[in-house]
């Protein structure tokens, strides 16, 4: 079966061969077989030879008028059930009476709007195809009253004797029907929006006999209100004078309710009502195809709602339910076809907006005069949404990114537009809170090498393709390895060795990140097992845990697991969290924390200074290791600011007895500076370059050399366990943890700086 035959057979009559053609392109993008007659006369041949599912038939035009083809039309057999549907661009009452007075189903008026006609015309045929099953039930079934729930009545306008059956009297609400029952009083119980177009019905029949089939709403005597779909029969006597009125009513009710939710859960989301992705994209489809026969632009925005996870985390579902349909509100009102034209001469012709996922919504906007129109709805979009909004008695704010992609610049398909809009979105992530971006072929570019390294990613967890690297961390007063970071490397078979920056990014947009750190915990450990069991002085080692892998359950779980799998002791393996993260979700992430804490690992806070920890929940995290930002120990020297919250960090963490690490360590008079402060624990190139394993090995085989001008002090091994316990340092950085057979040894160059007295960092 074809499309056509599966939609219809549409016959448009207008003199105008504009609105011919216009209609014509609207239906036949939507699946519809169209034919057309250039005036009435025409017309009537054309439905003589073949009878069409609708009739579109415009009201003036020369010769014959469209009311006298209706009219024409209905006194004939085979096109009495054809459903009619006027165009004029007449919109007064007496118009809309002679269109339905003359047989008229429908009426639409010009200029045509495309989507609507496309609707009416499906509804015209929705309703005459189910007038047709209607009567098809009704001759062939005897009991089809009770069956279909339809009832049957007749009716003599001469003697004004109206009888009815009780499944009739069923449908219709219950209605009491006394002897002086007409026909015409079922408008008192129809539906005002209704009543209208049924007295149009009624009195066509009545004076015309033009019987045509109705569906309306009747409103019920206990208040409820039911659907009804009525057809009926004229009969007349031997003079031509109707003498009764047959009909049947069916109750559809639960018919077009079942329509309605079957086209919402299709087409529509349910939390918001808004269309979704599957009708957004066929909106979109019809719109492209649109632009593109007028040679006019067209945008998409990807509408990104900013850390919205964190609502339904703390606040619940429901709360974000609410905050989701509050946002679809402000975008619905914010893009009225009205609100725009109002507040913007430049804005879109139209403009249909959809939810695409949990907290992500779009908008298409069709027939731009300018690519720059689609900002100036954009920076609309995000103001309204930023406004405050009460749910569920809390008071939010909202943020918003979006992304623009603009038909045809960059792209011209459904698909093509989505995934530029997407990647447009995530650039205007980079700008800050409440940004939008357009897309550029560079976003295409690195979007689609990032899905190149997605892939190759995947292969490369399988074919032990990752391997570690390992930096020192030192204690710079004392000269001793105290331990190291495990830093992921991907040693790709054509790439050569990838660094992190360019494949962590991408695992953890992908989700590839939980089974990469799996990887790196069990690795470590390994690597753990192997140095104790060539005795070795080891040293404990440091993995960083993404924001995904701090959030699964079973994270704690699977690291002692691993630690048992391997033997190593737990006190040899520390996680680092950046403060970010731990900010995100407080009361879990304290959770989290001593959930680690209790396999006795021990924990870091990565990155310190750079997020919006304050002291009333720093207290709170059970951490043993603040580690102080390169981004400050970067301009120490130069910048009094950065200075100052080194400092602040250091006496912070010797407050709360807590190691402080000075990370990104590149100078040796950075070193000193901090040493003066009281920062002993120090990681970066100044000492050691990540290195792999068998590289690793010498430094815990032979110890690190110490940097040229390092203000180190002098020590035997053990004055410097004695001086590592008496600080307030953690079981991570205690150099009792060697293996008591090799004592680290320190190199120190010639020209070092010897200090035989405890300086002031001594306890850190």
């Amino acid at each position: 079966m074809t499309q056509s035959q599966h939609t219809g057979y549409v016959l448009i009559v207008d003199d105008d061969v504009m609105i011919r053609m216009l209609a014509a392109e609207s239906l036949r993008g939507v699946g519809f077989e169209v034919a057309e007659a250039a005036d009435g006369w025409s017309g009537l041949d054309h439905i003589a030879s073949r009878r069409p599912d609708l009739l579109l038939l415009d009201v003036m035009m020369p010769g014959i008028t469209g009311y006298d083809v209706c009219r024409a039309l209905r006194q004939q057999s085979e096109g009495a059930g054809i459903p009619v549907i006027m165009l004029t661009g007449l919109d007064d009452t007496a118009s809309i009476e002679s269109a339905y007075d003359s047989g008229a189903t429908d009426f639409i008026t010009k200029p045509i709007n495309s989507a609507l006609l496309t609707y009416r015309v499906r509804y015209a045929l929705r309703a005459s195809r189910m007038g047709e099953e209607v009567e098809r039930h009704r001759r062939s079934l005897a009991n089809a009253q009770r069956i279909a729930r339809m009832g049957s009545w007749t009716w003599q306008p001469a003697s004004a004797l109206f009888e009815s059956s009780t499944e009739y009297r069923r449908v219709t609400g219950e209605h009491p029907m006394g002897p002086d029952y007409q026909w015409r009083d079922i408008l008192m119980h129809v539906h005002p929006d209704d009543a209208k177009h049924v007295a149009h019905v009624i009195n066509a029949a009545v004076e015309s006999g033009n019987a045509q089939p109705v569906a309306y709403r009747i409103l019920c005597r206990d208040g409820s209100q039911r659907t009804v779909y009525e057809r009926m029969e004229v009969f007349r006597d031997g003079s031509g004078a109707i003498s009764r009125i047959e009909g049947t009513t069916q109750d559809i009710t639960e018919r077009v309710a079942a329509e309605e939710r079957i086209r919402q859960l299709a087409d529509y989301d349910e939390l918001t009502a808004l269309a979704n992705r599957r009708l957004f994209s066929e909106v979109m489809l019809h719109g492209l195809n649109q632009c593109a026969r007028k040679r006019v632009s067209a945008a998409v925005l990807d509408i990104n709602i900013d850390r919205f996870k964190r609502i339904n985390e703390t606040l619940g579902h429901g709360v974000g339910d609410q905050a989701l349909k509050e946002v679809a509100r402000r975008i619905t009102e914010c893009v009225r076809a009205g609100d725009v034209a109002g507040r913007n001469e430049v804005a879109p012709r139209q403009s249909s907006p959809a939810r695409m996922g949990s907290d992500n919504f779009a908008m298409f906007l069709t027939e731009l005069k300018r690519a720059e129109d689609a900002a100036v709805v954009s920076r609309r979009l995000i103001e309204a949404i930023a406004l405050p909004m009460l749910c569920g008695g809390h008071e939010l704010t909202l943020t918003a990114r979006i992304g623009i992609a603009v038909y045809p610049d960059n792209g011209d398909t459904v698909d093509a537009l989505l995934g530029n809009a997407e990647s447009a979105m995530r650039g205007a992530k980079e700008l800050g809170v409440g940004a939008y971006s357009y897309f550029t072929s560079a976003m295409n570019a690195e979007s689609l090498a990032k899905l190149e390294i997605e892939n190759e990613l995947r292969g490369a967890i399988e074919r032990d393709e990752l391997t570690l690297f390992y930096q020192a961390r030192v204690d710079a007063m004392t000269g001793r390895l105290i331990g190291a970071e495990a830093l992921v490397r991907w040693q790709h078979p054509t790439r050569g060795l990838v660094p992190p920056n360019a494949f962590i990014p991408v695992a953890e947009e992908s989700g590839l990140i939980a089974p990469l750190t799996a990887w790196v915990v069990r690795e470590a450990c390994r690597q753990l097992q192997q140095w104790q069991r060539a005795e070795l002085a080891v040293v404990p080692l440091s993995i960083n845990l993404s924001a995904h892998s701090f959030r699964e359950d079973g994270l704690s779980g699977f690291i002692a697991a691993s630690l048992r799998e391997f033997d190593v002791a737990p006190s040899l393996l520390e996680a680092e969290i950046t403060e970010s993260m731990l900010m995100q979700d407080v009361d879990r992430a304290v959770t989290r924390l001593h959930q680690l804490r209790s396999i006795g690992i021990e924990l870091a806070m990565d990155d310190f200074g750079t997020g919006y920890s304050s002291l009333a929940y720093l207290k709170r995290f059970p951490l043993n290791v603040l580690k102080i930002d390169r981004a400050f120990v970067k301009d120490v020297l130069t910048d009094t600011s950065d200075a100052a919250i080194a400092s602040a960090i250091i006496t912070l963490g010797r407050t709360m007895k807590l190691a402080v690490v000075a990370e990104g360590m590149e100078r040796v008079e950075q070193a000193n500076y901090l040493l003066s402060l009281g920062c002993r624990y120090m990681q970066g190139f100044l000492f050691a370059k990540p290195v792999p394993a068998n590289v690793f090995v010498e430094f815990l085989r032979d110890g690190l050399a110490m940097p040229r001008g390092l203000h180190v002090r002098a020590v035997d091994t053990e004055t410097a366990i004695r001086s590592s316990e008496d600080a307030p340092m953690v079981s991570v950085f205690n150099l009792a943890q060697s293996a008591p057979s090799r004592q680290l040894p320190v190199h120190m160059p010639a020209d070092a700086t010897i200090s035989q007295s405890t300086p002031a960092c001594a306890s850190p």
